[in-house]
């Protein structure tokens, strides 16, 4: 019984944890930046024109590409989904 409720809880913190790889840039051979992201459907709109699942992966291509991307108005994303069906 302890066993299964072990392996339970850590198949439920894998999923609820999504990490972001992502390779070198510039084609060098650094490690695969990995970020713990959490599995949360809230679209942002970032300053990049592209549309990120949740502020956490948007602050993630930036630690990790070391960009500077802001979250703006949902209107600058052209596929901005429209989640709440206003």
């Amino acid at each position: 019984m302890k066993t299964a409720l072990f392996g339970l809880c850590i198949f439920a913190a894998i999923a609820m944890i999504h990490g972001m790889p992502a390779s070198g840039q510039d084609g060098n051979d650094e490690p695969p930046c990995l970020i713990p992201i959490p599995m949360i459907y809230a679209p942002v709109c970032g300053s990049d024109g592209e549309v990120y699942s949740n502020s956490y992966q948007l602050e993630a291509q930036n630690t990790c590409y070391g960009k500077n991307i802001k979250v703006v108005d949902s209107s600058r994303c052209r596929n901005f989904p429209d989640v709440y069906g206003r």
